[in-house]
C-alpha cells in the first residue's frame, strides 16, 4: 500500500494505523460470513428435512394405493400368466377344430365311405372310446359288404349299430363344444384383463419413477448441507486474518509529484495516439474496399484498369476528343482488351459483371462500348441485366422489344437492334419487357443463337449482366463470353465479396476473370499524375489526335 501525503510523519502514521484496523475488520467480516453462512445452511435443513418427508410419505402412499412391490417382478409375472393363458386358448382352439372334423364326418351319408378324424388333443375318454368302436364298426361293415348284399341282416344290423353311435357321438360333442366354447371365452376375457394391467405397468413405472427422483434429488440435498455445516462450523473456529504486515510504512527520500518527464511524455503520446487511433477506428469499421492494396492483398485476380469518380449526370461521357482522366482511364481498358483476346480475328464477347448493385457495370460497360466504336470497331451492347435494366433509361431510349422477346421466339434479331444516337458503330439491344423468370429464360438455346448472330456482325458484343453476389444469371452467361471484367467500386464494393470473386477465379467459373476497380478517388488513382496533363491548360498544349 502507498499513501501520498504532504507530511512523511503523518502518512507513516495513517498507513500502519490502517492496516491494523483492517487486520480486525477482516476477522469480524469472516466471522460474519461464517454466522450467515450457518444461520443459510439451518433454515435450508429444516426446509429440505419437511420437502424430504413429504416426498417420502408420497412414495410410501403411492405404493399402497397401486398396489406396487415390484414393478419388475410385477410385469414379468403378468407376462408369464399371458403366455400361460394364450397356450390353454390354442389348445382349446385345436380341440374345437377337431370337433369340427368329427361334425363333418358324422354328417356324412352312412353309404359313403369315411375316414375317422383324429382324437388328437382330446382328454374325454367317452368320445374317444365312441370313435373306436365307430370306426371298428365301420371297418367291419366294410368287410362283410365285399360278400354280402346291402339287404343282408348283419349289414342292415351294422347300420343301425352305426346310426345309433353317430347319433351319441353327436351328442358328447355338443357337450364338449359347449365345454370348450365357455372355457374360450373365459381365456380371452383374461388375455385383455392382463393386457390391460401390462399396459398400465409403463405408466405406473414412470409416475413412481418421477417420484422416487424427487426424494433422491431432496436426500442429496440435505446430506449435502450436513456437510457444508460442519465445514462451516470447522472454519469459523479457525478464522485468522490473511494479512501480515511484513515491512512498517516508510516515507521516500524524493518527492514523487509532479514528474515533469512523465506528464511530457504522457501528453507526446496522446497526441500521438488518438489521430492514430481514429484513423486505425475508421478504416476498421468500414467493412467498403477504399484502396488498390484491398484488393490485391484479398485476390491475385489481374486488375485491367481504374475509372475515377464521375461527377456527370450524363452516363455516356465518352465523346470524340474527350480530355479528362476517366477518358484516358477507358482509352486504357480498351488497350488492354487487346491481352484478352485469344484470336484477333474473331470477334471479342465481353461479360461485365459485379458483387453487388451500384457498382458501375453500365456506367463502364456504355462508354467502353463507345469507345470502342470511335476506333472503328463495330460494337453492340446488350442489356443483359433483364431484372433492373438501366442502359436504356442512360440512352433515354425506349424499351418496347428487346432479349426478353428474342429469347422467347417473338422477334427476330434486325428487330431489336438500335443504333446509340450520336455514336457510329455503336448499337444497343434493350432488355425488352421484364421476364418473370430471367434464369429460366437466359438457359434457353436462343441465346447461344443470338450470341453467334452478333459475332457474325459485330467486332465486339459487350453484355452488361445482373450482379453475381444477387443472382445466377451471369454464371449462366459466363460460358458464352470470351472474358469476363468484373466490377469493384470504391467505398461501396463489400470486402467480403473479394474472397468470393476470389473463388470464383480459381474455380475457373468466369473466361479471363479480370477486375476493373470504379469510382476511384483522385489521391487514390494511378492516373492522378496526369490530371495536369489533361486540364484546361493541358489541353491547349496536347496534341489533337482521333479515337
Amino acid at each position: 500500500m502507498s499513501l501520498e501525503e504532504t507530511v512523511p510523519d503523518k502518512g507513516e502514521a495513517i498507513l500502519n494505523q490502517l492496516i491494523s484496523e483492517y487486520n480486525k475488520e477482516a476477522i469480524v467480516d469472516k466471522n460474519k460470513e461464517a454466522n450467515n453462512t450457518l444461520n443459510f445452511i439451518e433454515d435450508r435443513l429444516a426446509l429440505i428435512s419437511g420437502e424430504l418427508s413429504t416426498v417420502e410419505k408420497e412414495v410410501e402412499l403411492y405404493k399402497s394405493t397401486q398396489g406396487i412391490t415390484d414393478l419388475s417382478t410385477q410385469a414379468q409375472t403378468f407376462l408369464t400368466t399371458v403366455k400361460e393363458n394364450d397356450t390353454q386358448l390354442n389348445e382349446a382352439n385345436m380341440q374345437l377344430a377337431a370337433l369340427k372334423d368329427i361334425e363333418r364326418y358324422l354328417q356324412a351319408k352312412s353309404n359313403e365311405k369315411g375316414i375317422a378324424p383324429a382324437t388328437l388333443g382330446f382328454s374325454d375318454p367317452v368320445l374317444t372310446g365312441l370313435l373306436t368302436k365307430m370306426a371298428e364298426l365301420e371297418l367291419k361293415r366294410e368287410e362283410v359288404s365285399r360278400t354280402m348284399s346291402p339287404n343282408n341282416p348283419l349289414i342292415q344290423s351294422l347300420d343301425s349299430q352305426l346310426k345309433t353311435m353317430k347319433s351319441s357321438i353327436n351328442e358328447n360333442v355338443q357337450t364338449i363344444r359347449q365345454q370348450l366354447t365357455s372355457n374360450r371365452n373365459q381365456l380371452t376375457a383374461n388375455n385383455r384383463r392382463l393386457e390391460g394391467m401390462i399396459r398400465t405397468v409403463p405408466g405406473k413405472e414412470r409416475a413412481l419413477l418421477n417420484i422416487t427422483r424427487q426424494q433422491a434429488i431432496k436426500n442429496g440435498l440435505y446430506t449435502y448441507l450436513l456437510q457444508k455445516r460442519e465445514e462451516t462450523a470447522l472454519s469459523a473456529a479457525s478464522v485468522v486474518s490473511d494479512s501480515r504486515t511484513v515491512d512498517p510504512a516508510r516515507t521516500s527520500s524524493k518527492p514523487v509529484k509532479p514528474v515533469k518527464l512523465m506528464i511530457f511524455a504522457l501528453f507526446g503520446a496522446i497526441g500521438l495516439l488518438i489521430p492514430i487511433g481514429f484513423v486505425s477506428a475508421k478504416d476498421a469499421l468500414n467493412n467498403r474496399v477504399s484502396r488498390r492494396s484491398d484488393v490485391e492483398e484479398a485476390t491475385q485476380i489481374p486488375i485491367l484498369g481504374e475509372v475515377v469518380k464521375s461527377n456527370q449526370a450524363d452516363k455516356l461521357i465518352f465523346k470524340p476528343r474527350l480530355q479528362s482522366v476517366i477518358g484516358e482511364q477507358i482509352r486504357a481498358i480498351r488497350t488492354n482488351l487487346q491481352f484478352l483476346r485469344s484470336s484477333t480475328q474473331q470477334s471479342q464477347v465481353l461479360l461485365f459483371t459485379s458483387s453487388v448493385s451500384g457498382e458501375g457495370k453500365s456506367f463502364v460497360s456504355l462508354n467502353l462500348g463507345a469507345s470502342l466504336a470511335l476506333v472503328g470497331r463495330t460494337t453492340v451492347i446488350l442489356e443483359m441485366d433483364m431484372r433492373k435494366p438501366k442502359l436504356h433509361q442512360s440512352l433515354h431510349m425506349e424499351n418496347k422489344a428487346g432479349l426478353s422477346n428474342y429469347l422467347i421466339g417473338e422477334v427476330g434479331l434486325d428487330e431489336i437492334i438500335q443504333p446509340v444516337s450520336g455514336h457510329d458503330n455503336y448499337f444497343i439491344i434493350t432488355a425488352g419487357p421484364l421476364p418473370p423468370n430471367p434464369s429460366e429464360l437466359l438457359s434457353s438455346p436462343h441465346l447461344s443463337q443470338l450470341l453467334d448472330e452478333l459475332k457474325a456482325k459485330f467486332d465486339y458484343v459487350i453484355i452488361d449482366s445482373p450482379p453475381v453476389g444477387l443472382v445466377t444469371d451471369a454464371q449462366l452467361i459466363a460460358p458464352y463470353a470470351d472474358a469476363t471484367l468484373y466490377m469493384v467500386r470504391h467505398d461501396h464494393t463489400p470486402r467480403n465479396y473479394l474472397k468470393m470473386v476470389d473463388t470464383l477465379y480459381k474455380e475457373q467459373r468466369f473466361p479471363k476473370l479480370s477486375i476493373i476497380l470504379n469510382g476511384v478517388g483522385e489521391g487514390e488513382s494511378y492516373y492522378y499524375n496526369y490530371g495536369g496533363y489533361y486540364g484546361e491548360s493541358g489541353i491547349k498544349k496536347r496534341l489533337s489526335r482521333n479515337d
